[in-house]
């Protein structure tokens, strides 16, 4: 809510606030459906309605700026917990029925939304070449380093702000270790995400704009790790956390 760059690109109507909403909401059913526990008919029911509905608001994500895309990924991670847990459960047509769901709504709020991927195919082939293209040029010949290395040391800290940024970093480890299989769907995002975002010279701070949720997760672990060193530095706990945040 107070993040610096989402409330900056906010205000200014811009489609990336929109796309970070809807990708979001499909990272949190993602997430949900890698932590249940459930077993039989009733688990592969819920896990493909959670997945087609991540699916949808992953293709309207999608429709809405196409480096959301990378969504998609997330549900290959998904399916990686499943199977990491279940290894035997890779021979049942049933457990590949929630990625099954997931691409089948994906591609339909996707052409919903974008109805001329379809409709006039070489235009929007032309299109997208072109935005690739911009991305990996720096924009109007400014040049400010590779995207990689870019959003790293300015837009993800200034973004998010320099203590949370830096908070994050303290709670990736702790965020792992502790929930092993939402990481592994969110990383299953990020990475390519950051990959994608990074890869050419266009480094506008938006573009980093879905990475700020998760940026803000890993600084509220960072924060609690914080204050449990500060409070065994002697420390009572309420000061322990007033002084981590």
């Amino acid at each position: 809510a107070v993040a610096l760059l989402h409330v900056r690109e906010s205000h200014f109507a811009m489609t990336d606030a929109l796309m970070t909403l809807l990708l979001w909401t499909s990272l949190a059913l993602l997430v949900t459906a890698a932590l249940t526990d459930r077993e039989g008919h009733d688990r592969s029911r819920v896990d493909a309605m959670l997945c087609a509905a991540a699916g949808f608001a992953g293709g309207l994500a999608t429709s809405t700026k196409y480096n959301a895309g990378a969504v998609a990924v997330a549900m290959v991670g998904t399916q990686m917990v499943w199977l990491w847990r279940r290894p035997s459960a890779a021979l049942s047509l049933r457990t590949w029925m929630p990625a099954v769901a997931f691409t089948l709504a994906f591609i339909v709020s996707f052409l919903a939304g974008t109805p001329y991927a379809v409709l006039d195919y070489p235009r929007f082939s032309e299109d997208l070449r072109y935005d690739f293209t911009h991305l990996s040029g720096g924009h109007n010949d400014i040049f400010l380093g590779r995207g990689w290395v870019y959003h790293a040391t300015h837009s993800l800290p200034y973004g998010a702000g320099l203590a949370t940024f830096a908070a994050a970093l303290v709670g990736v480890i702790p965020f792992i270790r502790r929930h092993g299989r939402a990481a592994i769907v969110l990383g299953a995002f990020a990475v390519p995400f950051y990959l994608a975002v990074g890869s050419g010279y266009t480094v506008f701070f938006r573009y980093v704009l879905p990475l700020i949720p998760l940026i803000c997760l890993l600084a509220a672990f960072g924060a609690a790790v914080l204050s449990r060193w500060f409070a065994r530095a002697g420390l009572t706990e309420g000061r322990a956390l007033a002084l981590a945040c």
